[in-house]
């Protein structure tokens, strides 16, 4: 393969990642903005519960909201950071081997 070769193959790919990373800056920037959208809703929803309700109806709220959180997909969350953090590392080892 010739240097030219190489070097284009090179600017291709750095391109595609350069997309890929805009898109995920994108698409984490919008999660930012859902959770805090959440909070922010959530919080309402406490305050106007924990003036308003019984002991025994905030209970039930604090169980529905564990189960809800769960059901939207908190444990992707937890997924998403563990493989993220799996495959820096795995890169980290093939960089590491490729010095060598």
């Amino acid at each position: 393969m010739s240097e030219e070769s190489k070097n284009n193959e090179w600017d291709s790919l750095w391109g595609e990642y350069s997309k890929s990373l805009e898109n995920w800056k994108s698409i984490f920037e919008q999660i930012q903005n859902a959770s805090n959208d959440m909070q922010t809703k959530f919080n309402q929803v406490w305050e106007k519960a924990s003036s308003e309700s019984s002991p025994e109806t905030m209970k039930l709220f604090g169980e529905n909201w564990q189960k809800s959180m769960a059901d939207v997909g908190m444990k992707s969350f937890k997924d998403f950071a563990e493989n993220w953090q799996k495959s820096l590392n795995d890169a980290k080892c093939f960089s590491f081997q490729r010095i060598c």
